[in-house]
């Protein structure tokens, strides 16, 4: 029976080419800073069983609905992004929250694929749901402008290189047509209204969760239109007064994605990347 399990490890290992590859390579890179810095307030405990958790929970939900498993590759990203944004002070947080995301991937689905960003879902559940002191996005992110610096450009770099500069440059020029009209619309100050580009977690946001390849569509038009819903919805929460409008807007996009699919149609015939 291992033998049988390891050859499914093997044989679902996605090729070189898929773009989660170099996202996984950048999270490697941010492991290494987190845990070489006092800054970022990280540990190998808290990354260890975050890592575990979560892909022992895919595991588990893969052997129950197919006997079989397969490359954990998508269970590494997510725990990864969830140390990434969230900072709590027990390792056994990140755990739960790495089990729950795999739980929301693998049960919450439409058309053979799961609705939800999974660090997204979870991360949104989080906020709505734990008390503040439980688990919370760390704005000030690492504390260091050249780390912020350096993020950004290496997600930059990552984005061209996978092929999703689209969705994410149409997001950002959304988000600052949405700033005009909180400043012309709303009179809200031109700082306030731009702030958030400004801030550590835009290019976190925009680099490392809006080009999921899983959960937003593929094609040239497709990215393009969900990019600019992304900004269009950011804004509207926002007006409302949401603190964490960027992340409530990507949960909602992805969810309108899942019911209704057909709006997506341009990019729906495209095939999805690699499990």
């Amino acid at each position: 029976m291992l033998e049988t399990l390891l050859a499914d490890l093997r044989s679902t290992m996605p090729p070189a080419r898929d773009p989660r590859w170099r996202q996984l390579g950048l999270h490697a890179c941010f492991l290494a800073y987190a845990l070489s810095t006092p800054l970022f307030r990280r540990t190998g405990a808290q990354y260890a069983a975050g890592l575990g958790a979560t892909i022992l929970a895919d595991f588990a939900f893969q052997y129950a609905r197919q006997k079989r498993l397969f490359f954990p590759l998508s269970a590494v990203i997510t725990s990864l992004g969830i140390e990434l944004l969230c900072r709590a002070a027990s390792p056994w947080t990140y755990a739960a929250l790495g089990a729950a995301a795999m739980a929301g991937k693998n049960l919450l689905q439409a058309r053979g694929r799961h609705v939800f960003n999974p660090s997204n879902a979870v991360l949104v559940a989080s906020l709505l749901l734990l008390p503040p002191a439980l688990v919370q996005v760390p704005w000030h992110w690492g504390g260091s402008p050249a780390g912020l610096a350096a993020a950004a450009l290496a997600g930059l770099i990552v984005i061209v290189l996978a092929g999703r500069l689209t969705i994410v440059a149409s997001y950002a020029a959304s988000f600052l047509c949405g700033a005009w009209f909180l400043h012309a619309g709303r009179g809200m100050s031109v700082p306030a209204a731009v702030a958030p580009m400004a801030g550590p977690l835009f290019p976190i946001f925009a680099f490392f969760m809006v080009p999921d390849p899983r959960t937003t569509p593929s094609g040239t038009r497709g990215a393009a239109l969900f990019g600019v819903l992304l900004g269009a919805a950011q804004t509207l929460l926002r007006a409302a007064g949401a603190f964490y409008a960027p992340f409530y807007a990507l949960f909602l996009l992805t969810l309108s994605r899942g019911v209704f699919p057909d709006a997506f149609a341009a990019s729906a015939r495209q095939p999805a990347p690699a499990r």
